[in-house]
């Protein structure tokens, strides 16, 4: 955006573009977990998507149980997470049981 002194601005719309082309991830790429989340139930190499770009290297991601239904929706860092590529096969894995009513 021109101003009238002849400034150049950056809009909000081009300010998101290059916080989102920082981050590694994007919103619904899908991901490995790198490392154990007990406290979460999850374990290495859980897939999760990426719902939300917090910051460039903080993801909102959510793991889901192969029913659909949300096992926890947690902010993770890159460091948590991999890329899935074409040498990784799926499995499924019984989950640990949760309270009923727990989210």
């Amino acid at each position: 955006m021109d101003t009238e002194d002849g400034r150049i601005v950056p809009t909000v719309r081009d300010r998101v573009s290059e916080f989102v082309t920082m981050a590694a991830f994007r919103e619904l790429d899908t991901v490995a977990l790198s490392r154990d989340l007990p406290e979460h139930h999850l374990r290495r190499g859980d897939l999760g998507a990426i719902v939300h770009v917090l910051a460039p290297d903080l993801y909102e991601v959510e793991f889901v149980r192969a029913s659909g239904v949300t096992e926890a929706v947690i902010p993770l860092t890159g460091n948590d997470l991999r890329a899935v590529g074409d040498a990784d096969l799926l499995s499924v894995r019984p989950a640990t049981p949760r309270t009923r009513g727990a989210a």
